[in-house]
């Protein structure tokens, strides 16, 4: 092959000048004007007629041009591998455009959905303040029948080879036409196949843009489009990764800084990360706690249950509320309360320290015991003369048979020995008697909460009640009507605690009697001249609970008193009558009962009180 500097003959024809423009662009050669030279600027001189001259200058200036357009390309295309930015991907095109392939003007623009207007995001061009005078949209105005407006509105190439004279350049033309363009071409671009903006090229000649110039920028363009399509997809990689970052650093934040205790373990029993409250709690460092057994640090009495709750863990199934006691690093050992659950073959658990809460709710629990206990002293010191009623009844009566049998021989009489027997069987009844009502008097003196539940029907508490308090209304002149449902079920707890509520209600009940009776008898109209005192008392069967019913017609409370009913230590009775714990004493006992009582105030008439006691089976049970 000749060398570009070498003379080179030229048919007429042509056909040895398109040969020898191939081998100028293949050398590299570029024409300036109407005379070859090669890349060194070395003049090549041609041996021909000027028809065949003609011709090869034409074919060399469209080599240069495409050659130009394909440098462009190249140029786009390592863009692409370096840049990571739109903004940046966008002007390197713009820049290519211009540099590269000599174009008046290159500029992307981008659509705003909301005004449909395409704006300019990047540009290149000594004509860049052309986009400053105009304004182009997508939709269907004037102003979007241009190629810009086009290419995005219909997503496809739009090319306008006489921009100064065609219809759809007008409102453009006269800015067009002092910018110096000849012709122009719209090429869209997509993201994720949607229309996004266009590439708008410029050029000064009229009639640039033909089938192998339209084919290149339409290759640009598909090339940037896959390119922002990557970069969306990297930029929103890059967001997630940073989300997953920033979520795994709050959940380490709120790991590290809960006050719970937080730990993560395997299905082999194995703590595998802890948070630093593990450390402030139990005394070891996290090291020495991480990877070590669940059941290394458990009180040895709670093995079999805390092995129970963890058999319990199933995907699905949470364990809550479950305590056990885990050892401190100075040997003694912390009430740790468990919620846990097991997902994704691992154990999620949130612990708290409740040794503090153990020792108040016990502390709390002996000063209830203590004030009941009290209340109970309290109650028998009023029912003394009740008792010593009670008492002297069998007394006077062994009394009377005792003198009976002395008297008879000084009065001349015998006693058969029928009649003996009949007197010491009498009185062996009457000290019955009395031993029953001092065991009763000792055993309602000793609390027997301690001990395990019993079954008792609600009326054996009421007997017992008024066995202590029975004479002590009578003499009241308080009358006294029960009634039990047949069939009762039973209720499952302490029947002396059900007793010490019963006399605390029919205490209560005894005073607000007796308050009424003076003030009837001073002739206060508020109480009516028939009215007699009287108290009642019923079991209903209620299904799932037993209502055991204790009703007075003392009054009632006034309303401002009746809502504090139940308040520790708050009472309206005179000093030295009454505690004010009777009532707060008797809605502990019911809770304890997992119970309750409520109270039915009617002023001016009487309060009912209904202490509400669970049944020992549900009544779907007893159905059965």
């Amino acid at each position: 092959m000749a060398k570009p500097s070498d003379s080179l003959a030229v048919d007429d024809d042509g056909v040895t000048a398109l040969e020898l423009a191939r081998q100028w662009a293949q050398a590299g050669a570029a024409a300036i004007g109407s005379v070859p030279i090669d890349e060194h600027g070395t003049s090549v001189q041609v041996i021909g007629s000027r028809p065949g001259i003609a011709a090869l200058s034409q074919h060399a200036a469209e080599l240069q041009r495409m050659n130009r357009l394909y440098l462009t390309l190249s140029r786009v295309n390592h863009l692409i591998t370096r840049v990571r930015s739109q903004d940046a991907l966008l002007e390197g095109v713009c820049q290519a455009a211009v540099g590269f392939g000599r174009l008046k003007l290159a500029w992307a623009g981008w659509l705003d959905a909301a005004t449909a207007r395409v704006v300019p995001v990047a540009r290149c061009g000594e004509q860049s303040d052309y986009l400053d005078q105009i304004s182009v949209y997508a939709d269907d105005r004037p102003l979007g029948r241009g190629p810009t407006g086009r290419a995005v509105r219909q997503g496809t190439t739009q090319v306008c080879n006489d921009f100064a004279n065609a219809a759809e350049t007008s409102p453009w033309r006269q800015a067009g036409r002092a910018a110096g363009f000849g012709a122009s071409a719209a090429f869209p671009i997509r993201v994720a196949g949607q229309v996004t903006g266009a590439l708008t090229v410029y050029a000064a000649e009229a009639g640039f843009f033909q089938d192998k110039e339209i084919r290149l920028f339409e290759e640009i363009a598909s090339d940037v489009s896959f390119a922002l399509e990557s970069l969306v997809h990297d930029e929103q990689r890059r967001q997630s990764e940073a989300r997953v970052r920033e979520q795994a650093e709050e959940i380490r934040q709120y790991f590290d800084s809960a006050l719970d205790l937080l730990c993560i373990g395997d299905t082999e029993g194995r703590l595998r990360r802890l948070n630093p409250e593990w450390e402030r709690t139990l005394g070891y460092p996290l090291a020495e706690l991480t990877g070590r057994q669940y059941l290394d640090f458990v009180h040895p009495e709670d093995l079999a249950a805390t092995r129970a709750a963890l058999l319990e863990l199933t995907p699905g199934r949470a364990v809550e509320g479950f305590v056990n006691r885990y050892r401190h690093r100075d040997g003694t050992y912390r009430w740790i309360e468990w919620r846990a659950l097991l997902r994704n073959g691992l154990v999620y658990a949130a612990a708290r320290d409740i040794s503090e809460q153990r020792r108040l709710q016990a502390e709390v629990e002996t000063q209830r015991l203590r004030a009941a206990q009290a209340d109970r002293l309290q109650a028998l010191g009023e029912m003394a003369t009740s008792i010593a009623h009670e008492v002297n009844q069998p007394l006077n009566g062994i009394r009377a048979f005792a003198e009976g049998a002395l008297l008879a021989p000084a009065m001349g009489s015998q006693l058969s020995a029928e009649e003996t027997t009949q007197a010491f069987r009498d009185i062996v009844a009457q000290v019955d008697r009395i031993t029953q009502i001092v065991d009763h008097v000792r055993g309602f003196a000793r609390s027997d909460e301690s001990q395990d539940a019993v079954v008792f029907t609600v009326d054996e508490p009421v007997a017992d009640a008024l066995k202590l308090m029975g004479a002590q209304l009578r003499v009241h002149g308080i009358a006294l009507t029960l009634e039990f449902a047949p069939g009762l079920p039973p209720c499952r707890g302490w029947p002396n605690a059900i007793e010490q509520v019963v006399l605390n209600l029919l205490g209560n009940s005894r005073d607000a009697l007796d308050d009424r009776m003076q003030r009837q008898k001073t002739g206060d109209r508020a109480v009516p001249p028939d009215w007699r005192p009287r108290i009642g008392i019923e079991g209903v069967d209620a299904g799932d609970y037993v209502h055991l019913v204790v009703t007075d017609n003392g009054g009632g409370m006034d309303a401002a008193v009746a809502p504090r009913a139940f308040e520790p230590f708050y009472t309206t009775k005179p000093v030295g009558k009454g505690t004010g714990i009777g009532l707060a004493i008797a809605r502990a006992i019911c809770a304890r009962h997992h119970g309750m009582i409520e109270l039915n105030n009617r002023p001016g008439e009487g309060v009912t009180f209904v202490v509400m006691l669970p049944a020992a089976e549900p009544s779907a049970a007893r159905a059965g």
